[in-house]
């Protein structure tokens, strides 16, 4: 609902973790209720990284330039709205009730479908005011995977990063105040580590990448 020229600003989680790390069972074990509970009121992305030892198998290139930029040297890190939250609960839930206070000063309206292994990803942009130096990435995640099984005793794994829109350099963009900025693509993701067609999510976030 507009209030104004502001939005409701869905605060945005970015997890790097595996599935080799003890510390990020221990951390997902609070964390995962957590998001479950919090579902409608936050986007969240998982780059699963390939340490400590084996790492996580659905790790990705792409995942690795998402770590580069934060200078992530150890899993779990987590970062809330670009910046670093410490990961316990506690801190969590305190970033979320400060960014939750936070307007918004664009809308996004996004939309996906799959055939076959192509996904067609759309999303119409409204800013409420000038942004001529953001970057828009766009994410497609897995809800749910099993695959991915390592050696830290967890079994499943939420929000899996597995396709970064068109990669994970994302795409500059110059918003005016006022005027949609249109977004259409289509990828294939075949060859991806996809478990399931149906259990697909898009995650659409701004970033100003030099702050």
């Amino acid at each position: 609902v507009l209030d104004g020229l502001s939005v409701y600003r869905v605060p945005f989680f970015e997890e790097f973790t595996a599935s080799t790390c003890p510390p990020c069972y221990s951390f997902n074990l609070g964390f995962v209720p957590w998001c479950e509970e919090h579902a409608d009121e936050i986007a969240l992305l998982k780059y699963q990284m390939n340490w400590p030892g084996a790492g996580d198998p659905y790790y990705t290139a792409e995942g690795g330039v998402r770590k580069t930029y934060y200078g992530v040297s150890g899993v779990p890190d987590l970062f809330g709205n670009g910046g670093d939250v410490s990961t316990s609960v506690p801190a969590v839930n305190n970033f979320f009730n400060q960014a939750s206070q936070l307007p918004g000063f664009i809308s996004i309206a996004g939309s996906f479908s799959v055939e076959g292994t192509v996904i067609n990803i759309d999303a119409n942009i409204l800013p409420y005011q000038d942004f001529p130096t953001l970057r828009l990435y766009v994410a497609v995640f897995e809800w749910m995977t099993t695959g991915n099984v390592g050696t830290n005793g967890e079994t499943e794994f939420e929000n899996v990063m597995m396709k970064m829109v068109p990669d994970a350099s994302g795409t500059d963009v110059d918003l005016n105040n006022m005027e949609i900025y249109e977004f259409s693509q289509s990828i294939d993701l075949d060859g991806t580590n996809v478990e399931e067609w149906d259990d697909l999510g898009v995650v659409f976030f701004l970033q100003d990448y030099g702050t």
